[in-house]
């Protein structure tokens, strides 16, 4: 009786059939199709080529083109009026035979409706109905009868993922389209401009005071300004026209008083503040303000325009607030 198979040859007879994966001459030409589609892209298959389709379409749609996965059993059942002319389908079928996958080709066909084909078999009716055909050849199946779909998929599937990657690629996606797709979660979150969680903002919760005035009074105008939140874990010293030019924390106060004792409550912030400290630019994006807190380990971040203007303040938990987990 044979050794059975363990995780480590199962995952790589699946890495060897990605490796050995050969050229496909339709690749480019399917990847502009989808970027320069008018229409939607339309993935469909059958059963777990089926799901891979989901998967594929839900990567697309992602990365900014208009997908969405059509069940190919249901196409026949009203499913077909998602299709319009204009419109590219993406079909999967490993075999390439399916029967309903290769009878949607053939209707949409007519409809009008540009057809890529991701299969292996390079003369299947699938491939033969199709305009465009993506084959990559026989593979062994990874499971112990050589008969599940486990190594086909994967292939399946990274095809699928590279197409929406270079399509949307070529489509001209940007991070900020990107996070745009994304508004939850960290990914989203991530991408945010760093003043949108800010609670405290100059205007409305953010006192901003001179390097004149006294700890004890800044303290008091902090809390007035950002009532009803709770009081800034730090106040943001200004000049005249709003430009920063000091942080006084929690921490600098209790260096003070231990330096000064309580006498020190009277003298000017700027006396024992922190001068030129770390900033974020308005246009800076929350993962970037994530790498400063988790780098040098403070707690808050002034935020400044254009100008150098402070027009916020970043509290480390409003990182927490949106999800975002700091290391």
């Amino acid at each position: 009786m044979a050794e059975p198979e363990t995780m480590r040859s199962l995952i790589e007879k699946q890495a060897a059939a990605l490796r050995g994966l050969p050229e496909i001459a339709d690749f480019d030409a399917a990847i502009d199709r989808l970027a320069t589609s008018g229409g939607n892209v339309l993935v469909a298959g059958l059963g777990k080529s089926g799901l891979v389709g989901a998967k594929t379409a839900a990567t697309m749609a992602s990365l900014g083109l208009p997908a969405f996965f059509v069940h190919a059993g249901e196409a026949f059942h009203g499913d077909l009026g998602r299709f319009r002319k204009g419109d590219t389908a993406l079909l999967l079928s490993h075999g390439g035979a399916t029967r309903e996958v290769v009878d949607l080709a053939l209707r949409l066909r007519d409809r009008g409706v540009a057809l890529i084909a991701l299969t292996s078999d390079a003369g299947s009716p699938l491939a033969r109905a199709a305009d465009l055909v993506l084959a990559y050849g026989p593979v062994e199946e990874a499971c112990g009868f050589g008969l599940a779909p486990t190594t086909s998929t994967t292939v399946m599937l990274v095809l699928g993922d590279t197409l929406a990657g270079l399509a949307s690629q070529r489509r001209g996606l940007t991070p900020e389209g990107y996070w745009d797709n994304h508004p939850h979660g960290s990914l989203g979150s991530g991408g945010l401009s760093c003043l949108e969680p800010a609670r405290y903002r100059v205007g409305q919760s953010l006192a901003l005071v001179p390097e004149a005035t006294p700890i004890r009074e800044a303290f008091v105008i902090s809390e007035e300004e950002a009532a009803p939140l709770r009081r800034p874990g730090a106040i943001v010293v200004a000049d005249q026209h709003q430009r920063l030019t000091g942080l006084f924390t929690d921490g600098d106060l209790r260096r003070a008083l231990l330096a000064h004792g309580p006498d020190v409550w009277y003298a000017p912030i700027a006396d024992h503040m922190t001068r030129g400290p770390r900033r974020l630019e308005q246009s800076q994006r929350v993962r970037e303000a994530q790498a400063l807190f988790e780098a040098h380990r403070i707690d808050e971040l002034p935020i400044v325009d254009a100008d150098g203007r402070v027009v916020g303040l970043l509290d480390v938990q409003d990182l927490v607030a949106i999800s975002l987990p700091l290391r």
